[in-house]
């Protein structure tokens, strides 16, 4: 058994090699259509990754707001495709995103 915290320092246990997805799934069966990816233990991971030891996780959705308030929506437009909307001031501005260019840096700041 491991146990995960949460960003809220809510603190669970679950079987070793429980993926992200599984823990969303856990949580609600929204969270778990929507969830992208997480970082665990300060690394970002897919939802498909087992997780194996002691840990903390955020988990990372399609649907986020930053630290700076604006809102970010992204679509997966082909398997290795990703288009980002962010709405600023009430304006949109669209971005699309190859899989290699979809960093820690890029999902760093943007918590569930």
């Amino acid at each position: 058994m491991i146990e995960i915290r949460f960003p809220d320092q809510s603190l669970r246990t679950y079987a070793e090699g429980t993926t992200p997805f599984e823990i969303a799934q856990g949580i609600s069966e929204g969270l778990a259509r929507n969830v992208l990816s997480a970082k665990f233990n300060d690394q970002v991971v897919e939802a498909s990754t087992p997780l194996l030891e002691d840990g903390n996780i955020q988990l990372f959705t399609w649907n986020v707001q930053d630290s700076f308030g604006d809102h970010h929506f992204l679509h997966r437009i082909e398997p290795r495709c990703v288009l980002v909307k962010t709405k600023r001031n009430g304006l949109t501005q669209e971005v699309v995103l190859h899989d290699a260019e979809l960093s820690s840096t890029f999902l760093g700041s943007w918590v569930l």
